[in-house]
């Protein structure tokens, strides 16, 4: 086998190595990039259904204040306070 075969089958064999690590790496950076993707889909989710939920809270919030008139702000402190006493209690 002379030089230049030697030598060109080198080449090959690095070129192939480095081609094998190269998809390897973009293997890698494709997964790492889905995963990143999946999570920030799934915080601006979380992050709507908090919006709605408050939405759906300062609606209701709204609706009983209307409707106990000057009575709402105490019926609100009982209703806090009992939660409080059922979470402290746990």
């Amino acid at each position: 086998m002379n030089y230049c075969m030697q030598v060109d089958w080198h080449f090959k064999r690095i070129r192939l190595l480095d081609f094998i690590y190269t998809n390897q790496c973009t293997f890698h950076t494709q997964i790492y990039q889905s995963f990143k993707f999946r999570i920030n889909q799934e915080i601006k989710f979380q992050y709507k259904k908090k919006q709605h939920l408050n939405q759906q809270l300062y609606q209701s919030h709204l609706e009983f204040a209307h409707h106990y008139k000057g009575m709402w702000q105490h019926i609100q402190m009982i209703i806090t306070n009992a939660i409080r006493f059922r979470i402290n209690k746990i």
